[in-house]
């Protein structure tokens, strides 16, 4: 079945879902599982002894064989050294994009009728130039780039949002952006003004301000523990704070305590 696929390459995680063709419309898209047993994976690449690029956390700590958080290097003159050999940062965005929609067409059996990768909202034309001419040495080349902030605001038009100026925020898992985007004439969403960007904080730093939340209005429950049940609750808490903090992301009637 025709679909197109959208890409999000995150400084922490990848992201990818498929909208298929149903008629003449297009059905909501849906989330491909990209891990062996969720559907993120971490933007991480590893480069193994016989040359060949792995995608995710490799089992090993072999420190000058992986790489990560290149995306936010892309139009850095200094390239990254990866098993002692230079490489381009947009040359590894591309590379997992690249892995991204080989997957997925073995996953599909056909290939996207078109591919979307989202990118920072604070990307000049130089940036999107370098990302565009990797991908087509590495014969991706039917891709539209477009900012991340771009991609929410479509999709909650999708969802039947009404409005014409939004204000939209992109929380990735150690940056934070935000943009205002507003509708053109055409029917689409485009940025306007000067989209910010606060490095180095993201959702690890949200996950940490839930968790210390909690361990202060529970620290007088949690004396009062065995100390084994104590330990037991704290580890699972980390999980459990990023579990919150994605509903919090979507709900309408969250009540902060």
């Amino acid at each position: 079945m025709p679909y197109v696929l959208g890409i999000d390459i995150g400084c922490t995680n990848t992201v990818a879902a498929v909208a298929r063709r149903r008629g003449a419309t297009w059905a909501r898209p849906e989330v491909v599982a990209l891990g062996v047993s969720s559907a993120p994976v971490p933007s991480v690449l590893y480069l193994s002894a016989d040359g060949s690029l792995t995608v995710g956390e490799p089992g090993t700590d072999d420190g000058s064989r992986t790489t990560r958080d290149f995306v936010n290097r892309i139009g850095d003159d200094v390239p990254l050294l990866l098993g002692g050999e230079a490489c381009t940062p947009q040359t590894l965005i591309a590379e997992l994009a690249t892995w991204v929609v080989e997957r997925v067409f073995a996953l599909e059996g056909e290939p996207a009728e078109a591919i979307v990768l989202s990118h920072p909202a604070g990307w000049g034309q130089h940036r999107r130039e370098l990302l565009h001419r990797a991908l087509w040495d590495l014969g991706v080349r039917n891709v539209t780039l477009l900012p991340r902030t771009v991609t929410v605001a479509e999709s909650h038009a999708a969802r039947g949002f009404p409005g014409t100026t939004a204000a939209v925020y992109a929380l990735g898992g150690n940056t934070f952006e935000a943009a205002l985007v507003r509708r053109s004439p055409g029917g689409t969403y485009e940025t306007f003004g000067f989209p910010q960007s606060l490095a180095p904080m993201g959702g690890a730093d949200f996950d940490e301000a839930l968790a210390e939340h909690v361990r202060t209005v529970l620290a007088r429950e949690l004396a009062a523990t065995a100390r084994r049940e104590t330990h037991a609750a704290l580890r699972g808490l980390p999980p459990e704070c990023d579990r919150v903090k994605r509903e919090l992301a979507v709900d309408m009637t969250a009540t902060w305590c």
